[in-house]
């Protein structure tokens, strides 16, 4: 089997968009049951913790950076 850089690409972008469609659905499901959503404690984590919430996000970026960048 031989992959290839497109077949990864393609691979995180279906991760990407499933996990994204997971978070929608966690959402819809704590507002319906009255609970906090999962916004509002990524929201308190990336208060408490602004030097790591950069680290992440330049680190993301940078896998991105790497894997889209001709």
């Amino acid at each position: 089997m031989h992959v290839t850089p497109e077949a990864i690409l393609s691979l995180l972008a279906t991760l990407f968009v499933a996990a994204i469609f997971a978070l929608m659905v966690n959402e819809l499901v704590a507002l319906a049951q009255g609970r906090a959503p999962l916004a509002d404690r990524i929201r308190a984590w990336i208060q408490q913790y602004p030097r790591a919430a950069i680290a992440l996000a330049v680190v993301i970026g940078m896998v991105l950076g790497h894997l889209v960048w001709p």
